[in-house]
């Protein structure tokens, strides 16, 4: 059983705006219940992505006194090497990542008839995908 002393509880969200969302939700659901626990989130992006509504959310919810014992920590750009794991088959995967390549050259897979060309993969009508 938790006591009253110097308790944290460290969530990690996925980078992306709506993975902190949740987990900011998640923190005050926690609090509501526990309000002796401090919450530390960890924020880390894509080394792509634009921080700008994130840091917008976090200075809102900063200043809100709506959520006191939330913080937010900022994970520095570390130069390691990031690795996805695809719990799924690799062709599967070859499809997912082939996508987007086909953006603006198809009807939105609307025919049919139309054939999907991936690489590594058989032909693949528009309506077996």
């Amino acid at each position: 059983m938790a006591t009253e002393d110097n308790n944290t509880i460290v969530l990690y969200p996925s980078p992306g705006s709506s993975h902190l969302l949740s987990m900011d939700e998640l923190g005050k659901l926690i609090l509501t219940h526990y309000p002796y626990f401090s919450i530390t989130i960890i924020i880390s992006t894509f080394p792509t992505s634009s921080a700008g509504d994130i840091s917008n959310y976090i200075s809102a919810v900063s200043a809100a006194t709506t959520t006191p014992g939330t913080t937010f920590y900022h994970l520095p750009h570390l130069n390691i090497p990031t690795y996805l794991f695809y719990a799924s088959s690799a062709s599967a995967l070859a499809q997912v990542l082939y996508l987007p390549n086909t953006y603006g050259t198809t009807n939105g897979l609307k025919d049919p008839q139309m054939v999907l060309a991936i690489p590594v993969l058989p032909p693949i009508r528009a309506k077996e995908s």
